[in-house]
Parts: structure tokens; sequence; C-alpha cells
């Protein structure tokens, strides 16, 4: 009968550990690990080039701000809409007359995703891009 019991409350033990792992980190704790710098390179149908995120969270609002180098690319305008959660992320931003829908996700120290580029409500352009955090 005591071993039994003993099994029992061992078992018991190891599924209370298990719960208090999985309720000790929160899905916000990982999200906040895209938090930074980044920088890298993207490549489009249009403009390729360089390109940085900075990553920040104000009163538990995300936000974003994105820079490109290249031939062609207009400058960037405020980003809106910004999500993040668990590890992927999106974001709309203005460049020039273009609206740019960003859509990604992050793992370490590597962030990876895609754009659209809308003109008039039509996709007129579409790239992807690799960013490592930076120090």
């Amino acid at each position: 009968m005591q071993a039994r019991f003993s099994r029992l409350a061992s078992a018991a033990l190891a599924a209370f550990g298990l719960l208090t792992v999985l309720t000790v980190t929160p899905a916000s704790a990982q999200s906040a690990t895209i938090a930074g710098n980044w920088k890298g390179t993207f490549a489009s149908d249009g403009p390729s080039g360089e390109m940085s995120m900075n990553w920040w969270q104000e009163n538990g609002t995300w936000n974003v701000e994105t820079g490109l180098v290249a031939q062609e690319a207009p400058p960037p305008g405020d980003s809106r809409e910004v999500k993040v959660e668990g590890n992927t992320f999106s974001f709309a931003q203005i460049f020039g007359e273009f609206d740019v829908l960003f859509r990604g996700s992050f793992d370490g120290d590597t962030l990876k995703g895609t754009l659209e580029a809308y003109q008039g409500g039509a996709v007129v352009g579409t790239g992807s891009f690799t960013l490592t955090r930076q120090p």
C-alpha cells in the first residue's frame, strides 16, 4: 500500500512540476525575444538591398521601425497594425505610394519573413527578408 501511495505521490508531484513549468512561462515571455535591433537583407521583385528593424514594447503595445537601403526604395512611413503572437509577427507600413505588409517569425537570433507591396488595393510586388539580432 505504501509503495502504491509513493508512486501516486511521485506522479502527482511530477504532474504538478510540469504544470508549474507550463504556467510560469507565459506566451508574452516568448514574444519578448523579438525586442531589439535586427539587420540583414531583403530581396523583392522590385528593389532589393539592406534592411533593418527595431522592435520595442511600450505600455504593452509592440512597435517597430523598419529601414530599407536600396536603389528605388522609397522612405518609410509609420508602422501600423503591429502584432506579435508567440514567435510570429505582422505589420503594415507605407513606403512612398506603396502599402507594404510584412509577415514573419523569429527563432533565437534569426528573423525571417515575407513582404507584399500593394498599390490601389492590388499586389504589385512581393519579397522576402532574413535578419539577425544585433548586439
